[in-house]
Formats: structure tokens, C-alpha cells, sequence
């Protein structure tokens, strides 16, 4: 299915000693102008059965 169980990874404890420890840092006028930023969600396209209106009525119509 393309999942990986935690318990079939191997114990690699070893890497994080061998590299060089990394700090990632952003320019403070950067970091300031992203937070006043909103960010807008895209949809999902998904509706709730609830949310549709009954067919009851249209067949009356005909």
C-alpha cells in the first residue's frame, strides 16, 4: 500500500553524529511580512450529504 511501519525502519542512530548540524534562519523583514500574510485555504471539493438538496421536490414537477 505504500505505508512503512515505524517498527520495519532500521536503527540508524549513526547519521545525525556524521553530519554537520544545520541552522536554518530567515531575514527578520521576510519573517515579519509572511506573518502579516493570511493564508487562504483552497477547497476541497468535498459535500457533505446534508449540505445537498433533496430530489424529492424536482421529481413532483415533472
Amino acid at each position: 500500500t505504500g505505508y512503512v511501519n515505524a517498527a520495519d525502519l532500521p536503527e540508524d542512530d549513526d547519521e545525525d553524529e556524521d553530519e554537520a548540524q544545520r541552522n536554518v534562519s530567515f531575514a527578520p523583514d521576510v519573517a515579519a511580512r509572511e506573518a502579516h500574510q493570511a493564508s487562504a485555504r483552497k477547497g476541497t471539493g468535498f459535500v457533505k450529504t446534508s449540505d445537498i438538496p433533496s430530489d424529492d421536490d424536482e421529481d413532483e414537477e415533472e
